[in-house]
């Protein structure tokens, strides 16, 4: 096997390594911001429970002061790093799948 075609197998490989590492990494940051969202929205819910169907005394007033942000602040990071922060990877995600499917030539010069 000639010293190109190692370098040409190489790279290929590299940068489907590369490819899948940055797919499963945009995948786990996607899922973790649906489970953020989902988590806020379960923190508003028994929010609005201890709300309306709870006896009203300062302890409720407390864990409804707690909540309310709670759940908005899981919700918002959570659609943030499900729509945002995973776009960020996009571009170098493209230029390895890029990458990984050219064909690769040497020439003398």
């Amino acid at each position: 096997m000639s010293d190109e075609t190692i370098i040409k197998k190489r790279i290929t490989e590299y940068f489907n390594k590369e490819f899948e590492h940055l797919n499963n990494q945009k995948g786990k940051i996607i899922k973790e911001g649906a489970i953020f969202i989902v988590l806020g929205i379960v923190v508003m819910f028994i929010a609005s429970y201890v709300l309306f169907g709870m006896e009203k005394d300062h302890l409720t007033s407390f864990i409804i002061i707690v909540m309310e942000p709670a759940g908005w602040f899981l919700f918002w990071e959570g659609a943030n790093r499900a729509i945002f922060k995973s776009r960020k990877i996009t571009p170098e995600l493209e230029f390895c799948e890029k990458m990984s499917r050219c064909e690769i030539s040497f020439s003398v010069y």
